[in-house]
């Protein structure tokens, strides 16, 4: 029976186009759970408001409420020159004096293991003091989690303005958080950039992180890896693991710099000496499948025992993005044994706590049916939580439902106003799905010149269908001017990311071509 997320695309063989049905929806996209989801999810789902990170020379928020100014005041010194020994002692004295800036910057330290050693369970106790203080971020931080109330995003918005505008960078980088996820707000990408950019002025490194993104996937702004690139390294060279991680990821893809294995170990590497949770699962990756290093499975598994270790400790303190990690190492076998029972409810506590690619990823399990029943319903279910929840893969999957109609009745329309949601938040798959509907002429009226345009944008993003498709149109002067040469430079951008399909056309050209040749000679005198 045909997959209930599949759809048509265009296969060439001898020159000839014909349809086939081909999974569109949770096979194309499985590589983003065999990787974590860490290219293009890594800097979204790690709900990091708390500790975001302080640059050096930054301009410090305020203490809310000061018991002890003076020592509050030496700590934050104490920070900017990365003492942190020093800035531990004084914010413990200052906090236990009753300042609710010094409990929240503590709390911070214990989430980094800068000063003091490395506690999640501390962490929480000190920002749940903090709150009981009165501090507006650690309020919001309480309610954004969930930790001893309901959780509630508008009121969480509703304390981090309050901090933000007493002058607290770690406030306005989770207030543009909140408006990139659509918690609590309506979802709108251009405030969210001006609220990283403000909170990356005040010293935030996550707001540098950020703003990456968001160039990284087009949210807001034109798509541009490159920009991308420019503030992970500004993120990175202030000491952020998570921009460490992210140039690591983007040499690894080759996202705005040319692939360079070597580099991408290199830049994770230094972002597990930091401390990043996410980075020794790329280490172990690369490892495992011998890029840039010998292939070394011994080496992965110590990798990903390592990426365990940090994730259930981060997941112990109400980090779902550590739950949602720590699913993924049970699905794939890494550093564990393979289990989906254990992988399904990791997944459901992340969900729980409205991690958005674990939604998804728990609609993948029922689709598949692996370690739990298989389940049409409970799939799309699933997937229409993570589309709500703000997930483009969930966005996509739904769109895909409705195209294929398994499930629900087929309808064009709907599909192509999901493909368009999870392609305005990022999705490279549904550039393509968008590109093959105006290509076929399904729901809308057949326009290769609109197909183009749209493959032409999934191919930037990285997909490697889309490029496929490129290569059909140029080939046959469909939508853009006939060229061979173009149809074949997308054909082999499509094989070099492994797109079994461009590969098969290749190398069909190519014996096409050498038997030409061959024939031509054993005609010559």
């Amino acid at each position: 029976m045909a997959d209930s997320f599949s759809t048509s695309r265009i296969t060439v063989y001898n020159g000839h186009a014909r349809q086939t049905d081909t999974p569109l929806g949770y096979f194309r996209n499985s590589r983003s759970l065999l990787v974590l989801a860490l290219a293009c999810s890594l800097i979204a789902t790690l709900w990091a408001m708390p500790a975001m990170g302080i640059a050096p020379g930054a301009t410090l928020e305020k203490p809310i409420d000061s018991v002890d100014r003076r020592d509050y005041m030496a700590a934050l010194s104490a920070l900017r020159g990365h003492n942190y020994s020093r800035a531990a002692k004084l914010l413990r004295k200052a906090a236990t004096a009753g300042n609710a800036a010094a409990m929240w910057h503590l709390g911070a330290l214990y989430r980094r293991g800068w000063g003091v050693p490395l506690s999640y369970r501390k962490m929480r106790a000190w920002w749940q003091k903090s709150s009981a203080a009165g501090d507006g971020m650690a309020k919001g931080t309480v309610y954004a989690m969930g930790w001893g109330v309901p959780r509630d995003y508008k009121k969480a918005m509703v304390y981090f303005r309050h901090a933000a505008d007493a002058g607290s960078a770690n406030a306005m980088c989770a207030v543009g958080f909140l408006y990139q996820r659509g918690w609590g707000v309506a979802r709108n990408y251009h405030v969210a950039m001006f609220w990283y950019k403000k909170a990356a002025r005040g010293g935030s490194l996550n707001g540098l992180n950020y703003i990456g993104h968001l160039y990284q996937k087009g949210l807001g702004v034109a798509r541009n890896p490159h920009e991308a690139m420019g503030w992970y390294r500004r993120a990175a060279e202030a000491g952020s693991g998570t921009g460490m991680c992210m140039i690591g990821v983007c040499y690894q893809r080759g996202w705005g710099v040319p692939k360079n294995y070597q580099k991408a170990m290199t830049w994770c590497r230094k972002a597990s000496a930091v401390g990043s949770p996410e980075a020794p699962v790329v280490v172990g990756y690369l490892h495992l499948k011998g890029l840039g290093v010998a292939k070394s499975r011994s080496k992965a598994m110590f990798w990903y025992r390592k990426a365990k270790q940090r994730c259930r400790r981060a997941a112990a303190a109400g980090d779902a993005a550590a739950m949602y990690i720590m699913g993924n190492l049970y699905l794939r076998g890494w550093g564990a044994k393979t289990s989906y029972q254990k992988a399904m409810t990791w997944y459901r506590m992340a969900a729980s706590s409205g991690n958005s690619d674990a939604m998804y990823a728990i609609s993948f399990l029922f689709h598949h049916g692996w370690g739990v029943p298989k389940s049409r319903r409970k799939t799309l279910a699933w997937a229409r939580k993570a589309a709500y929840a703000g997930s483009a893969d969930g966005m996509y999957a739904v769109g895909s439902s409705y195209r294929s109609g398994r499930g629900i009745p087929r309808s064009y329309a709907k599909a192509m106003k999901w493909y368009t949601k999870a392609a305005a938040a990022g999705s490279p798959s549904a550039m393509y799905a968008i590109g093959l509907l105006y290509q076929n002429g399904w729901g809308v009226a057949k326009k290769y010149q609109t197909a183009a345009a749209w493959w032409k944008r999934g191919a930037a993003a990285g997909d490697s269908e889309a490029m496929y498709g490129l290569g059909y149109l140029y080939d046959n002067g469909k939508g853009v001017h006939r060229s061979r040469r173009l149809a074949f430079i997308w054909w082999h951008k499509a094989a070099a990311e492994g797109n079994a399909d461009a590969k098969t056309v290749l190398a069909e050209r190519y014996e096409a071509a050498h038997g030409f040749w061959s024939s031509l000679w054993r005609l010559l005198p």
